[in-house]
């Protein structure tokens, strides 16, 4: 899990940075799950954020942030799809404050969910507890969500 936190951190940046076109390393799972930069960035279909029965995001459950062994904030995530097709999904997370302000953003992505199936992992944050101010409220927020009949 921490070398997808490090490639998540990693992609973030070039994102962050415009490098666009480079392709990311993935952990090396053979569960099928990589970094969004590198799932999305070799999509050639458009995603399908909502379908009738049900949006993207609805199938994303986001518990409460906390911090890490390593001092660092993560949130579970989990999630599933509710199609009736084996699906990839791609989220772009943020992390604020009690105000709204950003604090940090993060990437989430899983390839070939089968319907009704479920994916449960940390959504690693880079932004360190002791940058943000003891007691802050802190929520972790859908920036976007694609989903991708799997191929």
């Amino acid at each position: 899990m921490r070398t997808s936190r490090k490639i998540l951190i990693g992609v973030s940046a070039a994102a962050v940075l415009g490098i666009g076109g480079c392709a990311a390393a993935t952990s090396g799972s053979d569960a099928g799950h990589s970094s969004a930069a590198s799932h999305t960035a070799n999509k050639a279909a458009a995603p399908t954020s909502t379908t009738a029965a049900h949006p993207v995001n609805d199938d994303l459950t986001i518990g409460a942030p906390y911090v890490n062994d390593v001092q660092l904030y993560d949130a579970k995530v989990t999630i599933t799809n509710h199609t009736s097709k084996a699906s990839d999904y791609d989220y772009q997370l943020e992390l604020v404050d009690g105000t709204g302000k950003r604090l940090d953003t993060t990437y989430v992505s899983t390839q070939g969910l089968a319907p009704g199936q479920t994916y449960s992992d940390d959504a690693g944050f880079s932004k360190m507890a002791s940058e943000v101010p003891s007691g802050t409220h802190l929520t972790v927020k859908i920036v976007s969500g694609d989903r991708y009949a799997s191929t």
